[in-house]
């Protein structure tokens, strides 16, 4: 398996903090917001010694490797949250994207992408077939910013595509998580799976599965702190994953 880890991160390296227009204390806050905290602890205990963790090492209010870097292409541009982010979740200026743009993009997204296409590509040589998990997490209720404002979200969501996720995965991955006791719901709020440009819809033998985990089942969303609970998901999530590999 391949797990890909694209917003855990906080990190933004000094000699870029000062393309953001945010205080400190604005930023810190943004940050609790927009981060996937802890998805790669989370993660972690599902991951098999022949596994590979790919997971971006800065922020996604920096770069964000999960959209398109075409913001023609990419339907977040929209709302500022292109592969370089213009505006905070709330739509208030974040940075200006048009400064180092593109050499934010040659130096974290296009190396990022280009190890992700290796590694699903050595999978399938030597395996014949890859299995992508992309590991995430979103809020109990949603930003401002997000494109599905409904108030009812379940505890877990799996995200899915038509053609790389075949139906067994879905299957799986509903059951583990519902026989746990938590509520679950295939592509809401947050749709699709990724998978390499280079496969997307052409070699079905690239399969890929989005898991989400709502953040407060497993930590303080307003301190960013961890909760009682966060042992307990996490043993969840490895039975679901591990229920995969059958």
């Amino acid at each position: 398996m391949i797990f890909h880890i694209p917003h855990s991160s906080t990190n933004i390296p000094r000699e870029y903090r000062s393309l953001f227009s945010l205080s400190d204390k604005e930023l810190e806050h943004e940050l609790l917001l927009m981060t996937d905290h802890f998805t790669d602890d989370l993660f972690s205990m599902a991951t098999g010694s022949n596994d590979v963790v790919l997971r971006f090492p800065v922020s996604r209010l920096l770069v964000d490797p999960e959209r398109f870097p075409d913001d023609a292409e990419e339907e977040m541009s929209k709302v500022g949250m292109g592969a370089i982010y213009t505006r905070t979740q709330a739509g208030d200026p974040l940075k200006d994207g048009n400064v180092k743009r593109e050499e934010l993009l040659s130096r974290y997204f296009t190396p990022h992408h280009q190890v992700f296409t290796t590694l699903v590509t050595e999978a399938l040589n030597h395996r014949g077939e890859a299995l992508i998990v992309d590991c995430h997490s979103f809020p109990r209720f949603a930003l401002p910013y997000e494109l599905n404002q409904k108030p009812d979200r379940p505890q877990v969501c799996i995200g899915v595509d038509s053609f790389h996720t075949p139906q067994r995965l879905i299957d799986t991955l509903s059951n583990e998580f519902s026989a746990h006791g938590l509520t679950v719901d295939i592509n809401m709020p947050f749709i699709g799976a990724i998978v390499p440009l280079d496969f997307y819809q052409k070699v079905p033998d690239v399969m890929s599965v989005m898991i989400e985990i709502r953040r407060d089942i497993y930590m303080d969303e307003s301190t960013g702190e961890q909760s009682d609970e966060f042992p307990f998901i996490q043993e969840v999530v490895r039975r679901a994953v591990a229920a995969l590999r059958i």
